[in-house]
């Protein structure tokens, strides 16, 4: 039942592993040419990209993949139009922005999708999943799970009935990805392990060996080209400079221009390469990330676009944004911060941060806020403020890397503390382009 073309040579690669899924065999490998003939002249690439920011809970909520997976799906559209022509390029765009472009990322709605292209896909065509947001194994387990819409915390992944409904695991994906005749398929993993239970499992490396077995199994089932970057933990995945996912980033760069063959082809192998090797280097910074996985059949390789010029231009790339630190405002007086103003400050920094990634209404982010005490190159707001009645005055710095700018007068009333934390986060948006990069 398995999909292959007529008329002409199919590889057939047999792997095996062990009984307790830890060692592969490196694979024999035939070539099969099945009579009869096909026209495969016509090949169409489909594509399910999905991103999740906004999770049924807050607590985990992310800033970055329902932007990444927009930008990821521009991009792959602009390419397989240019290769496969208008009709030919068939991209399916999941995330929680609220744009009408996207469908909500929800489990039914993700499997109703990979059934879609089981259908209409046929074994000359090409197959992309690209799944951004929480991924993470499970205690016990080697399979990888990637969280949808409906999750509200890791410890859904505990109780079996309730994993079944707020998450993918790496065995479903194969068995969905099977029911697809594409024989050309690729998968990018742009994804977080955040909570206890990646703690436990990922013990200070980016992934856990049995997250590694788990995808080197799903690429022998499937015959899948598999790139997977994980963030060892929340922080670094969401402090990324460039106001999206590093992994993606280092996509969209490669796409404009910096890995393409030819200077115009979107060769998938040298793409995935560039982005395992540039990642580091943009994570220099964060610290936490470590080098993605690349997992692909030996050998193969194949054009999924090509960018002409004014297509690379349409492929959106973001500007480097300041990172923030957590503020510190002390009120002398009082020894303390009576008025609360640093809680407040930093739950306005925050919100900062998601201006631009949750929705496409046309806002800009202007930094990624952190919420840690020392990052190389971050800014630190610090200050002190005092109370004359009613009214608070504030004198603020901030440092980065021993450079200091300030004092900055910002005044306000104790009985309007927002306007007054509203102020302060302008200031230091104003005035984080004074210090020298």
């Amino acid at each position: 039942g398995a999909p292959y073309i007529a008329g002409q040579p199919n590889e057939i690669r047999v792997v095996t592993w062990n009984a307790e899924g830890y060692i592969a065999s490196r694979g024999e490998v035939r070539t099969w040419t099945p009579t009869g003939t096909t026209k495969t002249n016509d090949p169409q690439l489909y594509a399910i990209v999905a991103g999740v920011s906004n999770y049924s809970s807050p607590d985990i909520a992310l800033r970055f993949p329902d932007k990444d997976a927009a930008d990821i799906a521009q991009a792959i559209e602009v390419g397989a139009k240019r290769l496969f022509g208008a009709e030919g390029a068939h991209v399916t765009l999941f995330n929680t922005s609220g744009d009408a472009r996207a469908i909500a990322p929800r489990k039914a709605n993700l499997k109703k999708a990979f059934e879609e292209i089981a259908r209409k896909a046929r074994p000359w065509d090409i197959f992309v999943v690209y799944l951004a947001g929480h991924g993470t194994g499970q205690a016990g387990s080697d399979s990888y799970f990637y969280l949808t819409q409906e999750a509200r915390g890791f410890n859904d992944l505990e109780d079996p009935a309730v994993r079944a409904q707020v998450a993918i695991s790496s065995d479903e994906l194969t068995d969905w990805i099977k029911q697809v005749p594409a024989l050309k398929q690729i998968m990018v993993l742009d994804t977080c392990a955040a909570g206890q239970a990646a703690i436990k499992l990922v013990e200070k490396r980016s992934v856990s060996g049995a997250q590694i077995r788990a995808i080197e199994r799903l690429k022998d089932r499937t015959g899948f080209h598999v790139l997977m970057g994980s963030a060892s933990d929340a922080v670094s995945y969401e402090a990324s400079q460039y106001g999206q996912g590093l992994l993606t980033y280092a996509l969209l760069q490669g796409m404009r221009g910096a890995a393409l063959r030819d200077g115009e082809f979107v060769d998938i192998s040298p793409l995935f390469q560039y982005a395992a090797d540039q990642v580091p280097r943009l994570a220099q910074n964060i610290g936490g990330i470590q080098r993605p996985l690349v997992a692909a059949p030996r050998g193969t390789s194949f054009d999924i676009g090509r960018l002409d010029k004014g297509d690379k231009e349409a492929i959106p790339l973001a500007l480097v944004k300041p990172l923030i630190l957590r503020p510190v405002l002390i009120n002398p007086d009082e020894g303390t911060d009576n008025l609360g103003l640093m809680p407040a400050l930093r739950r306005n920094l925050n919100e900062e941060s998601f201006v631009g990634t949750r929705s496409f209404k046309g806002n800009t982010q202007t930094l990624v806020y952190v919420d840690a005490d020392e990052l190389p190159g971050a800014v630190r707001p610090s200050g002190t403020y005092t109370v004359e009645g009613q009214k608070v005055n504030v004198r603020l710095f901030l440092t980065r890397d021993g450079q200091k700018i300030g004092p900055l007068p910002v005044e306000g009333l104790v009985n309007d503390q927002s306007a007054l934390v509203s102020r302060i986060t302008e200031v230091i948006k104003a005035a984080i382009r004074q210090l020298k990069n």
